[in-house]
């Protein structure tokens, strides 16, 4: 039940501000890159696992949105699931670019303190602390996340 509950969320959800804020973190890059973990492209969606072999070839704008909004689609049907009540439309923008960023293993962890009864500056607050990559202060991470902090308490 909850799965359809969560298809039917989805068709009154509007993706283009997801979408859209997504992008403009990101940014867009036709040609894979180096990113931590993976090879990524587009705009930022996984191109290769292998950092001694970069993938060949070059993404599309239309194909890497495409992607994006394919991935924005599919977290938000895992969060709508996992989530014990609705968020507001921003709430939902600022942890859908959360999720896209970190994975929803982060994600998962705030959820369960969203359905625990975090209020919405101990979620923020929460959220700021993902601002690491490979163990260092990352401070476009940390701008990231004061973005989210801004969209998720408006």
């Amino acid at each position: 039940m909850k799965y359809k509950q969560a298809r039917a969320s989805e068709r009154s959800f509007d993706f283009t501000d997801a979408v859209d804020f997504i992008k403009n973190q990101e940014g867009f890059s036709a040609d894979p890159y180096w990113d931590n973990k993976r090879w990524s492209w587009g705009y930022g969606t996984a191109a290769g696992y292998d950092k001694n072999n970069k993938p060949p070839g070059t993404i599309s704008m239309a194909q890497a949105e495409q992607d994006l909004l394919d991935y924005v689609k599919g977290s938000y049907i895992k969060i709508t699931m996992a989530l014990n009540s609705p968020l507001s439309h921003n709430q939902m923008t600022a942890l859908l670019d959360f999720d896209y960023n970190e994975g929803f293993g982060s994600t998962s962890k705030v959820i369960k303190n969203i359905n625990n009864g975090y209020t919405t500056q101990q979620t923020a607050d929460e959220m700021n602390e993902y601002v690491y990559s490979g163990g260092l202060l990352n401070n476009d991470l940390v701008k990231r996340r004061q973005d989210e902090t801004r969209l998720y308490l408006s």
